[in-house]
């Protein structure tokens, strides 16, 4: 409190009790650091569900997502849940020859496609680490398939909070996944495929986009207490 040399000098002057004072000064700094902390808290809770409420589905692109984002987002992503730590995800950002591929598997990934000026493409499947077969959804595969997902939804909103745009493609590809994997990857078919997500700024920002309505929302027993 040496700082405050002065204030004190005058406080003794005056017969007033330094001890009181400095319980006082106490008590103040614990209330505003106490205000500090609980008003960041409620800003991050507004701030995390913010994020998760306005990511979007996007397919018009203005430009790419730097990679230092991508790396980011993708640190997010293995902080997925994830049974028995397998850590079975595998993620592959297609370079040009990749996407070459791509265009010529469907043409609506080719120049003048559909999704041909998309900037870039991260194609996500499962490794076999417990379970060496895809054609039989056992317990361990199961819960490597929900960990993989959750992997992408990590993603993707970390994306979504950097004002990056993405979009999970599975059917819509019109390319079967072990094609995908095999001649764009070069990975062979004993990873199972999970889907190939769009990745660019968006062409408007996510938050002015609709929200797309939830028809059920939390009831006709999407949400249930039970006895």
């Amino acid at each position: 409190m040496s700082n405050f040399g002065p204030i004190f000098t005058y406080l003794v002057e005056n017969n007033v009790d330094i001890a009181h004072v400095e319980i006082a000064v106490i008590v103040v700094v614990f209330t505003a650091l106490l205000s500090v902390v609980f008003s960041g808290s409620s800003d991050t809770d507004t701030l995390v569900s913010d994020v998760i409420k306005t990511r979007r589905s996007v397919e018009q692109f203005s430009g790419p997502a730097t990679r230092d984002q991508i790396q980011k987002a993708l640190q997010c992503a293995i902080h997925a849940p994830n049974h028995f730590l397998t850590e079975p995800w595998r993620f592959r950002l297609l370079g040009p020859k990749g996407k070459e591929v791509l265009g010529k598997l469907n043409e609506k990934f080719g120049s003048g496609g559909q999704f041909g000026e998309v900037p870039d493409y991260l194609v996500v499947s499962i490794a076999p680490v417990k379970t060496k077969d895809f054609s039989v959804w056992t317990m361990n595969a199961l819960e490597d398939h929900a960990a993989c997902s959750c992997a992408i939804q990590n993603f993707m909103l970390s994306c979504a909070s950097q004002g990056i745009a993405t979009k999970w493609m599975t059917g819509k590809m019109g390319i079967a996944g072990d094609d995908i994997l095999r001649d764009a990857c070069g990975v062979d078919n004993e990873e199972h495929y999970m889907g190939t997500i769009l990745i660019g700024r968006p062409e408007v920002p996510l938050a002015s986009m609709p929200t797309p309505d939830r028809k059920n929302g939390l009831r006709n027993g999407v949400f249930v207490v039970t006895a």
